[in-house]
């Protein structure tokens, strides 16, 4: 699929742009998402993906503030694969850790809201790529 067919069928994260070169013709804008980017009302600039890899860096964080190597499991707490998760990793760096698919959400929604009223779509957006 082409980033503009994922876009229009909101199977990722976007954000979206008047187009102010439109060529002119055919009325007023449409109302639903696939209709203005498919008429050329709207660009879609896809949010690119920064994952961390909370799991992994928690050790990394860990074995840089204390004495212990990353293959040290058996500190107490530590579990039994001694894996930490975002919770642990935020502890760690001393600030939240945050989730990235309400970041991306509210990055789209900004996006939409900035919109001049008559493209806005009618209907937001539900994202249906991510569980």
């Amino acid at each position: 699929a082409t980033e503009h067919e994922l876009a229009a069928r909101d199977l990722g994260f976007f954000t979206y742009h008047a187009v102010p070169d439109r060529p002119a013709g055919g009325g007023g804008p449409p109302t639903d998402l696939a209709g203005l980017l498919d008429g050329g009302w709207l660009r879609a600039e896809p949010i690119v993906y920064e994952d961390f890899l909370p799991r992994s860096a928690a050790g990394i964080f860990r074995s840089n503030l204390d004495d212990t190597g990353p293959g040290d499991r058996t500190r107490e707490g530590d579990g039994e694969d001694g894996a930490y998760d975002a919770d642990r990793l935020s502890a760690a760096m001393g600030r939240d850790v945050l989730d990235p698919f309400a970041l991306y959400e509210r990055q789209r929604d900004r996006s939409l809201a900035l919109l001049p009223h008559a493209l806005r779509p009618t209907r937001a957006p539900r994202h249906q790529g991510a569980s």
